[in-house]
């Protein structure tokens, strides 16, 4: 059995909405003028809790329902 080749995804790109109770995730519109900062045009709504151990985000959490769910996620890459 070969293993597919796989990327780390971050979790809030992937889900707009809550996993857990179906909250939307997109928040306020992000102002026309700084949208090229952040390559969005809305903020979104994720709690992001960091490990100070490692320096980096290692969860996020759902403002509604409070639960987690870690901030990357492997994604198969597709053989085209």
């Amino acid at each position: 059995m070969s293993r597919v080749p796989t990327r780390l995804v971050r979790f809030e790109d992937r889900h707009p909405t809550c996993p857990a109770c179906g909250a939307s995730m997109i928040g306020d519109p992000i102002p026309k003028d700084q949208q090229y900062l952040f390559g969005a045009t809305h903020f979104m709504r994720w709690i992001g809790i960091t490990n100070p151990k490692a320096d980096n985000l290692c969860c996020v959490e759902c403002p509604d329902c409070g639960k987690q769910f870690p901030a990357e996620l492997e994604e198969p890459k597709y053989k085209l």
